[in-house]
């Protein structure tokens, strides 16, 4: 029996929100294809029909790949306060 339980997974490369219309649309389309794409795998199908317990995605978190961008954020903020 498979048993995993509060973990995350990361997820590159993803295309620009704004492809999308919003940061809500991106996630959407994202949840809707990690489902698929997992509850389409054979061995996932049997052992959630051999189970009670059934995984599900809890939520998708954007992050920055790149501290970079934030520094410059943060250095425009710190002009602006002056």
């Amino acid at each position: 029996m498979l048993l995993t339980e509060d973990f995350a997974v990361v997820v590159t490369d993803l295309p620009d929100y704004r492809d999308y219309g919003s940061v809500k649309e991106l996630k959407a389309m994202l949840w809707n294809h990690l489902e698929k794409v997992i509850s389409e795998e054979p061995h996932i199908k049997e052992q959630f029909e051999q189970s009670e317990k059934h995984s599900q995605i809890v939520n998708i978190h954007f992050g920055m790949k790149s501290f970079g961008k934030m520094k410059i954020l943060l250095d425009i903020y710190e002009d602006l306060k002056e």
